[in-house]
């Protein structure tokens, strides 16, 4: 059986991604986007908001793994063809985490890796040469 070829418009330069290069954008979207954050689509995105300004500890990599697993299964976030192996948090010196999954997509095994935040807008969000800068967002996690 061949694995279908998934494709969609690279959010950084408007050209055309596939598989896993799409895979990897499309959870970056879901984990950065609040359920509910989207007008014309509710029921999109994961349920972090509740880890807003809380410590980063055990509890939070709980909570936040949780929230990561159900978010890949939700039907809308359109993630359910990956299967989460593996779940970590990366806490940088600055104290911004960031989620690593691992897993398997297509018979393959795959790392994917997001920032773990709530934009203010969207609008806040710059994309450059891959490289996510964030203008006014807000960070999970305490940064004391």
């Amino acid at each position: 059986m061949r694995a279908v070829t998934q494709q969609g418009m690279s959010k950084t330069t408007g050209q055309t991604v596939r598989d896993l290069a799409y895979l990897r954008q499309r959870f970056a979207d879901a984990v950065m986007t609040e359920r509910g954050e989207l007008v014309g689509a509710r029921d999109y995105g994961m349920r972090l908001d509740d880890l807003l300004d809380r410590n980063i500890d055990n509890d939070f990599a709980m909570r936040a793994f949780a929230r990561v697993a159900e978010g890949i299964q939700h039907e809308p976030n359109g993630l359910a063809d990956l299967k989460m192996q593996s779940f970590s948090l990366d806490v940088s010196a600055d104290h911004a985490a960031t989620v690593v999954i691992a897993g398997r997509w297509q018979r393959q095994d795959v790392t994917l890796r997001s920032p773990l935040m709530v934009a203010v807008s969207s609008a806040h969000i710059v994309y450059y040469d891959g490289t996510v800068y964030y203008d006014g967002a807000v960070y999970y996690g305490s940064r004391a």
